[in-house]
């Protein structure tokens, strides 16, 4: 993430989402390909990408109260793949495993569970048992009342 503009829009996007959704849990994860950052100290520790683009996603994770969690280097003995919540709490390991690609995979566990909503009950009807001949007796009742109230 070298781009300052492509930085500044998804820092932009994710505070929006924040702001709109303050109560919800946020968890947002990818390859940032941010070398530069030390993740524990918030420190810029070099500068192979602007400093501009470092700090607009430290402001990102400030401003929205998110918490960075990935710890181990994930390419190399850099943290480039990572992890924000706003709820660390709810996350419970985290681990980077071996990957396919140049980069190791973050394993993230959670004590997050969704929340399920019940089906509502409807009302199933049995044609088997329907009295076809109340029915009947019913509606040609209904329809003389009908047409001598009505013309």
């Amino acid at each position: 993430m070298h781009n300052k503009v492509y930085a500044e829009q998804l820092a932009t996007q994710i505070n929006v989402i924040s702001r709109k959704y303050k109560k919800s849990t946020v968890w947002i994860g990818g390859d940032f390909n941010l070398p530069d950052l030390n993740w524990e100290t918030n420190d810029l520790m070099s500068h192979q990408y602007r400093s501009s683009v470092n700090q607009c996603i430290l402001d990102m994770a400030f401003a929205c109260g998110m918490e960075q969690i990935v710890s181990s280097p994930t390419r190399g003995d850099k943290v480039l793949d990572l992890f924000f919540t706003n709820r660390p709490s709810l996350i419970s390991k985290t681990s980077v495993l071996s990957g396919i690609s140049d980069h190791e995979i973050v394993s993230i566990e959670s004590s997050l569970h969704p929340i399920r909503q019940k089906p509502k009950k409807r009302k199933i009807y049995l044609w088997k048992q329907a009295d076809f001949d109340g029915m009947k007796r019913e509606a040609s009742l209904f329809r003389e009342e009908f047409l001598s109230s009505f013309t």
